[in-house]
């Protein structure tokens, strides 16, 4: 009799780093924040009911390591993170989180006039979730640069060795004291 025993594969995660310092000569390929670049005519993301989703991030593909999605992910373009971050019980849901793959950057795209301040997202109290509107504020958070940071691990399908998140502090990331 022969067992077969599926082999180990290698699996990768990665961990999203802001710049600090910012490394403003080199440009930025990944950020948090701001405007995304998209092609011209490409439209907001929206929940199911027609609420525009706040921008997150966008994240150049080819800074992913190979092993992400055992290989079969995007090579080229960027990822644009959209998330309605004002109802995060439902964050789950399909249409409150959505990942847009864009082939080549354009222009910044402003948010459309009834997406809500991402500001109001972190209030707490009878403001939370309303859109008042701030003259000179951004409805968006201030862009921040980031890095990714690769994490190769290999997976053996062995539930005794389970398998964690990549854990990592400041002190590891930035140099920070602990």
């Amino acid at each position: 009799m022969m067992f077969w025993k599926k082999q180990p594969e290698r699996n990768a995660e990665i961990l999203l780093k802001r710049q600090v310092p910012i490394l403003f000569e080199d440009g930025m390929r990944s950020w948090l924040g701001g405007y995304p670049k998209v092609p011209e005519g490409t439209s907001w993301p929206r929940n199911s009911k027609g609420v525009p989703l706040q921008f997150i991030a966008q994240v150049a593909c080819e800074d992913f390591p190979a092993a992400l999605w055992n290989g079969l992910g995007p090579r080229s373009g960027s990822l644009l993170l959209f998330a309605n971050v004002f109802d995060l019980d439902r964050i789950s849901e399909k249409e409150e989180v959505q990942v847009v793959l864009v082939e080549t950057a354009g222009p910044e795209m402003e948010p459309p006039e009834d997406c809500p301040f991402a500001r109001h997202a972190m209030l707490i109290g009878p403001l939370c979730g309303q859109n008042i509107e701030h003259p000179g504020i951004s409805k968006l958070w201030r862009k921040w640069p980031i890095d990714l940071i690769n994490h190769e691990y290999m997976d053996t399908h062995d539930p005794a060795e389970k398998l964690y998140p990549f854990q990592c502090s400041a002190e590891e990331i930035y140099g920070a004291p602990v």
